[in-house]
């Protein structure tokens, strides 16, 4: 995170795939790797989208996430 950005400046927002990292050893099946990853993509574009508008494209006042 930049501590001199201008955060006021910011509308809009990408809320880029969340993504799951996990070592060669996770126990963790790939259809729970992937529900998890879908949930929490769900949970930060609802909850972000209360604040910013979401935006599939970079432009002025865009921050990416």
């Amino acid at each position: 995170m930049n501590p001199s950005a201008s955060w006021r400046h910011y509308t809009k927002i990408i809320v880029d795939p969340v993504t799951f990292w996990g070592s060669d050893t996770t126990k963790v099946s790939a259809a729970e790797q992937q529900a998890l990853t879908d949930y929490f993509f769900q949970v930060l574009r609802e909850q972000l989208g209360q604040k910013f508008q979401l935006v599939d494209e970079a432009g002025p006042g865009v921050m990416r996430m």
